[in-house]
């Protein structure tokens, strides 16, 4: 969590730099942890932290296909949003709980470079659009922010 002697960032707050503190504080976090607590399942319910870091970059990565025009649905018709993101993110777990660290890591890096450079290519009109920067938001740094609180505790 933010102290409280930290500023809240606010709209005003450019999405990219928003975006570059959140991420350093995630990555403070994960500095201290070694690789064996990396892969241990149990960190977040069954995930561990290595499923956290696999879980944010495929939701970088569905917001940059997004931008970049692939609009496709994940959600069935019908479906409760709830459910359907759960059900994604079970599959997501299920993905990538085989891979070895050091790929999710290196993909979890590299994923970060291309939400920030995307931000960075978006203008201020683009970005007053409602939806685009609440997807914006709510895939980097607000999530950035859900998982730091989660490491926290």
């Amino acid at each position: 969590m933010q102290s409280d002697d930290q500023p809240q960032p606010t709209r005003e707050t450019p999405i990219a730099d928003q975006m570059r503190a959140e991420h350093a504080r995630l990555d403070a976090l994960l500095a201290d942890i070694d690789d064996e607590r990396f892969v241990q399942p149990g960190a977040f319910g069954e995930w561990s932290v290595k499923d956290m870091l696999a879980h944010i970059t495929f939701w970088e990565q569905r917001l940059v296909a997004y931008i970049d025009g692939a609009r496709e649905s994940l959600i069935q018709p019908g479906e409760d949003e709830s459910v359907a993101i759960g059900r994604i993110n079970a599959g997501v777990l299920a993905a990538n709980r085989d891979r070895p660290l050091a790929e999710v890591r290196a993909a979890f890096d590299d994923s970060y470079r291309q939400a920030l450079a995307l931000a960075e290519s978006l203008s201020a009109e683009d970005l007053a659009d409602e939806v685009l920067y609440n997807l914006l938001a709510g895939d980097t740094f607000e999530h950035y922010r859900e998982h730091i609180e989660m490491l926290e505790k």
